[in-house]
């Protein structure tokens, strides 16, 4: 018998455990995350739990909030949740962070790996990027870099060219010039960039980079780097919107 939130949370969590294992659905082959039975922000890491699918945790977690009159739930909770216990439960979540403020966020990223990096933080990036090219790009990334490069090169001049990639390529060619007109900083980055040479005398950097393969990702061109930083250009793109596919 249901007589509370808690015995409602009881009884979800065994619905979906049964589900879940009738369809074989597991964290191997469906996105999902460890459920602490006992709420990690208020009995700490206990042991008992179990793996829930995004849905089944945001609402697992929205249950446990309003059996224990306080917010167990993240931001991403909230568009799982259905409208009804939504408006139940998120005032918790609301009052929560007025009051402690940004210390929410410090404390999710408390726990740091050897490398000093939010554990947290990096498990977001890797489901973010989890999905990759052939060539083991992430999917998100760019897909986030087109349309980053929408909103970047979205104002036109006259001549229907992008005002940031004709105001970055003029920064260009600001700065102190040699006696024929070419910006220092460009040649001393030439100088460093092609220093090394092969037996023949040619740049390695630059042989390279020849034989690689870029994607403009405004448009979709494809070709060595140098030629579709120039497409680019040409079209009033930004030059450096290119991703490398191999």
């Amino acid at each position: 018998m249901i007589d509370s939130y808690w015995d409602l949370y009881v009884a979800y969590i065994a619905k979906c455990v049964k589900e879940n294992r009738e369809q074989d659905i597991d964290p191997h082959h469906y996105e999902m995350e460890w459920n602490h039975f006992l709420p990690q922000c208020i009995f700490g890491d206990q042991p008992p739990g179990q793996y829930l699918l995004l849905k089944q945790h945001a609402i697992a977690t929205a249950l446990q909030t309003l059996a224990l009159k306080k917010n167990c739930m993240c931001g991403w909770h909230k568009k799982y949740l259905p409208d009804t216990l939504l408006e139940a439960s998120w005032g918790y979540f609301i009052s929560r962070n007025k009051q402690n403020g940004k210390k929410v966020m410090k404390v999710r990223h408390l726990e740091k790996d050897e490398l000093g990096k939010s554990l947290d933080g990096v498990r977001n990036a890797e489901r973010l990027n989890a999905e990759k090219t052939k060539e083991g790009k992430s999917i998100n990334a760019i897909k986030g870099a087109a349309k980053l490069n929408q909103i970047i090169h979205a104002e036109r001049d006259e001549f229907g060219r992008s005002v940031f990639a004709m105001s970055s390529l003029a920064n260009t060619y600001q700065g102190e010039k040699d006696e024929r007109g070419v910006p220092l900083a460009r040649i001393r980055n030439g100088e460093r960039l092609h220093s090394e040479k092969d037996e023949f005398g040619r740049s390695v950097a630059a042989m390279n980079t020849n034989n690689q393969v870029w994607e403009s990702t405004m448009d979709g061109f494809k070709s060595n780097p140098g030629c579709v930083a120039r497409h680019n250009k040409l079209n009033g793109w930004d030059p450096k919107a290119r991703i490398r596919v191999s």
